[in-house]
């Protein structure tokens, strides 16, 4: 059989492949296949960690019962609440609950913070207020227009300061040389 026979796949569609290319094949799904199988072990890990901490938290709450309480002899009407076994519990899972909530928000947080910044989409809105992209690109982009003038303008104003220097230096010079030249026409005998 020759490297560049046709193979004929399951149905009636007929595929020209080589031997490079079937070894390249090969070789792609054995270079993908430890990726896929990262990918699921980060997939299950993360399900793990979402059943772990789940379980921790409803053991955490389970194990928050303090057990028997004794009111003092002559408690006033909040001890006697808050020396009650279920208004304790009570405090304990719903203190519980707020740290797992707080947690879970941090974390969708930073995520929410990561993608945006990797989206390009940091500060394009947020609390009901919402930033046009394209009218702000067209802003810079005036910006950059007009800066861009405006230093080709401070180097004309160089170059005319600079020309300006070298005018009055020349005029210096001529009047001072029509001076001498007017001394001298005064004072013939001096020469």
């Amino acid at each position: 059989m020759d490297d560049n026979e046709l193979v004929e796949d399951a149905g009636d569609e007929v595929e020209e492949t080589t031997l490079p290319e079937r070894v390249g094949r090969v070789i792609a799904y054995l270079l993908a296949l430890p990726l896929l199988v990262v990918i699921v072990l980060l997939i299950l890990a993360f399900i793990g960690i979402v059943v772990g901490g789940i379980g921790l938290l409803g053991w955490a709450i389970y194990h928050a019962d303090p057990g028997e309480l004794s009111p003092k002899e002559d408690a006033g009407y909040i001890d006697l609440i808050v020396s009650n076994r279920w208004v304790v519990w009570g405090l304990r899972a719903g203190l519980l609950a707020g740290v797992a909530m707080l947690l879970v928000l941090s974390i969708f947080v930073v995520i929410s913070i990561v993608v945006r910044a990797r989206r390009g989409e940091w500060l394009r809105s947020g609390a009901g207020l919402h930033t046009d992209i394209k009218a702000a690109e067209r802003d810079i982009e005036g910006a950059r227009v007009a800066f861009s003038l405006l230093a080709e303008s401070q180097r004309e104003k160089d170059e005319l300061a600079q020309q300006l220097a070298e005018t009055t230096d020349l005029l210096d010079w001529v009047l001072s040389q029509r001076a001498e030249e007017a001394e001298d026409e005064e004072n013939p005998e001096e020469g």
